[in-house]
């Protein structure tokens, strides 16, 4: 008996280049697209806290390492290196001189879902309210909140809220 015998029903070939697992493909569905909904309907709404300020990358699907600026903005470190270099840094973001103008985020991450390491809530959820502490960098649930970071153990100084409009009035400098 060949393959040629069984024939080619239950075989689906490889749809990415890891193993062949489908949930490492970032582009759209094509059975998704048919029904007229966008990548974003297919893959779940993406908080716009938890897109990269700069490529626009989910953040929480970065295999890389996570970075925030002064304001809170999140930022795939990888993105932020290539724009620095190329000198492409878009209005915004234009404070960003160099990597000492950034600190590394301590983002949990588990399967793809941004989770609190302290309540384990899912950061993406809409009743979740995810704030970055500082000097610490963790991203936590608001719910966790306390004069220390209940992660690491540090003393905490400000906690800033992610997922808000920046302020209008940021000194560049």
């Amino acid at each position: 008996m060949s393959f040629a015998d069984i024939g080619t029903a239950w075989y689906a070939p490889p749809t990415s280049a890891l193993n062949g697992r489908a949930d490492f493909l970032r582009g759209p569905r094509p059975e998704a697209l048919e029904d007229g909904a966008g990548p974003e309907e297919a893959e779940g709404p993406t908080p716009a806290w938890l897109l990269c300020a700069l490529a626009g990358e989910a953040l929480h699907e970065l295999c890389g390492p996570v970075v925030a600026d002064r304001c809170g903005r999140l930022l795939g470190k990888e993105a932020l290196v290539r724009a620095l270099l190329q000198r492409q840094l878009p209005e915004h973001l234009s404070h960003l001189r160099s990597l000492r103008h950034v600190c590394d985020v301590s983002l949990r991450r588990s399967l793809g879902v941004p989770l609190c390491p302290v309540t384990g809530d899912d950061l993406r959820a809409p009743s979740a309210r995810p704030v970055l502490l500082r000097p610490c960098h963790c991203v936590v649930s608001a719910l966790a909140l306390g004069a220390a970071c209940e992660a690491c153990g540090r003393h905490v100084e400000e906690a800033l809220p992610l997922g808000r409009a920046p302020q209008g009035g940021e000194s560049t400098g």
